[in-house]
């Protein structure tokens, strides 16, 4: 198994889908505050939603399976509710991130995640390996890296966020000027 796999080099599957995910929606206002980050540094062209990555993966041989197995982890887990972890920001070539306060009911819902999605999937990174965090920009262009810091503290990322639901996406082509579509959604409900 290959360490880490990259995205935007694999061509859109079968079912017309480069990559998969598993996300948690950003609430409001955080949501309204990732869209200003994006709008002032430029990031008009990202494929992906405001959100808290739960798993990503690609090449399913059974969409539907998938699908089925997201809404059984779904049934079982409990809604959770976190905030950012302004310490964790990370910043690299892939863009810039920052840190969810893990809580035992998110912890349980992306191993669960992860655990359903491995004999069905392959994988972008290896399994174990989870970040929880929220990413403010995928794939950052070189005149974004400057901006990309700085601009940040002109935004509000503080408060709670609750997270009912989960949504498996299909993202068709690469994370810039791709496109990003819900698949389908996952109340939790343990």
């Amino acid at each position: 198994m290959t360490d880490h796999v990259d995205a935007n080099a694999l061509p859109n599957d079968k079912f017309g889908y480069r990559i998969y995910g598993v996300m948690a929606h950003l609430p409001e206002p955080q949501a309204s505050e990732v869209r200003k980050f994006h709008k002032i540094i430029g990031a008009d062209d990202l494929a992906t939603k405001p959100h808290c990555s739960i798993d990503n993966f690609w090449g399913p041989d059974d969409l539907e399976s998938v699908k089925a197995a997201l809404k059984l982890v779904a049934a079982r887990q409990k809604p959770f509710e976190t905030s950012v972890d302004f310490d964790g920001l990370r910043v690299g070539k892939w863009g810039c991130a920052y840190e969810i306060k893990s809580t035992p009911e998110h912890l349980a819902l992306q191993a669960a995640v992860e655990e359903a999605m491995l004999p069905l999937t392959k994988r972008l990174r290896p399994p174990g390996t989870y970040w929880p965090h929220t990413t403010m920009v995928l794939d950052a262009k070189s005149e974004e890296f400057p901006l990309m810091e700085t601009n940040l503290e002109k935004i509000d990322m503080t408060g709670r966020m609750k997270f009912d639901t989960i949504s498996l996406i299909g993202r068709i082509g690469p994370s810039r000027g791709g496109e990003y579509e819900i698949l389908e959604n996952y109340p939790l409900l343990g």
